[in-house]
């Protein structure tokens, strides 16, 4: 090989290590933000587990309200059909 092809490999060889620098660089930014985004990932996960819990609880305590304004209204009804028996005997 000549001096020349000595020369050139040489060359081509400094440009690639210093583009190599940035290659480096863009591939730790990117890791960075991989798990940055892991990181949200499973914050989401967690406020979402947090809000089915509470949809749940929600939804226990709507069904327990439904049965307890069930069972009122029968005793409203209750309530009426006695106060209605009463008047009618205060009636002459």
């Amino acid at each position: 090989m000549s001096n020349g092809s000595h020369a050139l490999i040489d060359t081509a060889s400094k440009i690639l290590a210093i583009l190599v620098i940035p290659l480096i660089l863009w591939a730790v930014r990117l890791e960075v933000q991989l798990a940055t985004a892991e990181v949200e990932r499973q914050n989401l996960q967690a406020q979402v587990k947090q809000l089915s819990e509470d949809n749940a609880s929600v939804l226990n305590s709507l069904q327990s309200n439904t049965v307890a304004l069930e069972r009122l209204s029968e005793a409203m009804g209750y309530v009426k059909l006695r106060v209605d028996e009463i008047k009618a005997e205060m009636k002459p």
